[in-house]
């Protein structure tokens, strides 16, 4: 009786779920096989976090030295840096094209800064802070809706409180949006859980929290 034999597609996604977000199991699993090196070795370039300005420097310098992390970095997360922040994400937005998943922790921006994300096709999932990004201004929402990717943004997490305009502005900019979560909300306004009925009515929210 000969041992079964996985079709290479399965045997693939079993090691990246085996290797997903563990370091040390990433480092190991290419010792396995030279295929299995082939598939692991780009893991270790897939997520990113920077927590300050040197980490940002670091970063330059290994998309430099490693040309193929650029193409396979997909997750990313960044805190304040005291670069400006349109600036830093013109540059990602160049280096690293295939971001899916994009949190900035800290950083000051307007919607203005955001601009450069527009060139993130693959962008699904963004963390920010509402009181920087969505101000309550026409301006605002014009800024907004002229990113395509936020319109395909799938997950939102908005991570400090917000005003009155927040859900408004979340319905128009975002109808994409199926998981929505809310960092540091305090509601005390009755207005706030009604606008937030309708939001799960108009955009078919599969999970907020």
């Amino acid at each position: 009786m000969t041992d079964p034999v996985l079709p290479p597609d399965l045997e693939r996604a079993i090691f990246e779920l085996a290797a997903w977000g563990d370091v040390r199991m990433i480092a190991t699993l290419p010792l396995v096989a030279h295929r299995v090196n082939a598939w692991m070795r780009l893991l270790r370039f897939r997520v990113y976090r920077i927590p300050d300005y040197n980490g940002l420097s670091v970063l330059w310098g290994h998309a430099a030295a490693f040309p193929q992390s650029r193409a396979a970095m997909t997750h990313l997360a960044m805190v304040a840096t005291g670069w400006p922040t349109a600036t830093i994400l013109a540059r990602l937005a160049a280096t690293f094209p295939h971001i899916v998943d994009l949190a900035l922790w800290g950083i000051p921006h307007r919607a203005n800064d955001l601009q450069p994300i527009g060139a993130l096709a693959n962008l699904r999932r963004l963390a920010l802070s509402p009181l920087y990004a969505f101000r309550n201004n026409a301006a605002t929402a014009v800024a907004v809706r002229s990113l395509a990717p936020l319109a395909r943004l799938t997950h939102l997490a908005l991570l400090a409180a917000a005003g009155p305009w927040l859900v408004p502005t979340l319905a128009t900019c975002f109808p994409a949006l199926t998981h929505l979560a809310l960092f540091e909300q305090h509601p005390p306004r009755a207005a706030f859980v009604v606008d937030m009925r309708q939001l799960l009515r108009s955009l078919r929210l599969a999970v907020c929290v």
